[in-house]
């Protein structure tokens, strides 16, 4: 399963702001890290990273307008199947 994720902070060295929208593609171990694809609104692939979960707060659709990544939970972060 595939798990819509925003970042809460900027990654510069790969050039994604705070409140880009991606999907969880990978668990690392139980959680230490998730590999997310970011894309753009027509679904094309910019980036895939490796961030851990202080780094992303969920989002229950990927594209919805107006996520305020200061006031999701951090904690919720589920992703298998």
């Amino acid at each position: 399963m595939y798990c819509g994720v925003v970042l809460k902070v900027p990654l510069p060295s790969d050039e994604q702001p705070v409140g880009a929208r991606g999907v969880v593609v990978h668990v690392h171990g139980q959680g230490e890290a998730y590999e997310v694809e970011f894309m753009t609104p027509a679904g094309e692939t910019i980036d895939v990273v490796t961030v851990t979960e202080d780094q992303l707060v969920p989002s229950p659709q990927i594209f919805e307008e107006g996520v305020d990544v200061e006031t999701q939970s951090t904690h919720v972060i589920q992703v298998g199947g």
